[in-house]
């Protein structure tokens, strides 16, 4: 009798070692067991099993369609050369910039054929990017990922006779496609396990190009994780239970912002009430709180030696130190 090879459970054990507890207790940051009340928050946030469905068929169809692609690829022995050097050594973010620059409806794609062809004189509505299918975002994960499965592809085809194994096939009368897929491909399936491993983990795993292609509402499961780290009212969640001196310098500017825009004051002076944060907390819970400020509709002071912290569309007032001599 054969058993599966440790291998093959790698996916189920990654996924309850890692993920479903980080999971189930990210809501609730600070926790570091297991908690009834963080899987049920979880479980009740609103659109995440639609953002979880996209990820899963945007991440599988994605994963198998560049596969398909790296094995006929291999089979022909094309794209090699500088073209697929280069699709391999792109930065995810610099094809999804590409991407957006060439489908956009305002797109130079659209401009090529705009309006002698398409007869559009303005921009159409379509949502080809951030598409609610998510679309867009696995056509990227499609051009991203073939070169990487092609180039791991034609490696196994080293450690195996493949150019044997299709002459034997084309005496025996099959064609080469059909000697190809049905000999030579289950042969390199097993040792592109890992490599497919891999696809998977990125392709569930990057927020960054989910921000960028991705649907927004609700988002891919990544973004939404990372929508999660940086909001800051789930960031304060674990704090009600803590003395003062427990607290950082940035935890106590968080909360006293907080209690001062709780107030509801007729005013609002605040001194460098950024200055503790780290910057990328500094940069998401400064917007949250110029929202708010611009919500309540109410006039501010705010004294900071950084120029990022000037609000869009604020008054500047720089004060410099007068000459002594």
């Amino acid at each position: 009798m054969r058993f599966p090879s440790a291998l093959s459970f790698f996916p189920a054990l990654v996924a309850i070692i890692i993920a479903l507890p980080a999971g189930a207790t990210l809501l609730i940051l600070g926790q570091s067991a297991f908690s009834r009340p963080a899987w049920q928050q979880l479980f009740s946030w609103p659109g995440l099993t639609h953002s979880v469905a996209l990820s899963l068929l945007s991440t599988l169809v994605a994963t198998l369609i560049a596969l398909m692609l790296a094995l006929s690829l291999c089979q022909r022995r094309a794209f090699t050369g500088r073209f697929s050097t280069l699709l391999l050594g792109m930065p995810h973010i610099a094809l999804a910039t590409g991407l957006i620059l060439l489908l956009a409806p305002s797109g130079w794609l659209l401009r090529l054929f705009s309006p002698w062809l398409s007869g559009f004189e303005q921009p159409p509505d379509w949502p080809l990017i951030n598409d609610p299918c998510a679309i867009t975002l696995t056509l990227l994960l499609i051009m991203k990922e073939t070169p990487f499965l092609f180039l791991m592809a034609r490696n196994q085809c080293e450690h195996i006779d493949t150019l044997r194994q299709l002459q034997t096939g084309s005496a025996l009368g099959y064609p080469p496609t059909q000697t190809w897929w049905r000999i030579v491909v289950p042969q390199l399936l097993p040792g592109l396990r890992l490599p497919v491993f891999c696809v998977l983990a990125f392709s569930l795993s990057a927020a960054d190009i989910g921000i960028l292609l991705g649907p927004q509402r609700p988002p891919t499961l990544a973004t939404l994780i990372w929508q999660w780290s940086v909001d800051p009212r789930l960031a304060m969640q674990d704090l009600a239970g803590r003395l003062p001196a427990e607290l950082s310098g940035g935890q106590r500017a968080r909360i006293s912002v907080l209690r001062t825009l709780l107030s509801r004051p007729q005013a609002l002076a605040l001194d460098e009430p950024f200055s503790r944060l780290d910057k990328p907390l500094r940069r998401h819970f400064r917007q949250w709180v110029f929202e708010r400020i611009t919500q309540a509709g109410i006039p501010a002071l705010l004294v900071t030696h950084d120029d990022e912290d000037i609000p869009p569309g604020g008054s500047v007032i720089q004060l410099t130190p007068h000459a002594t001599g």
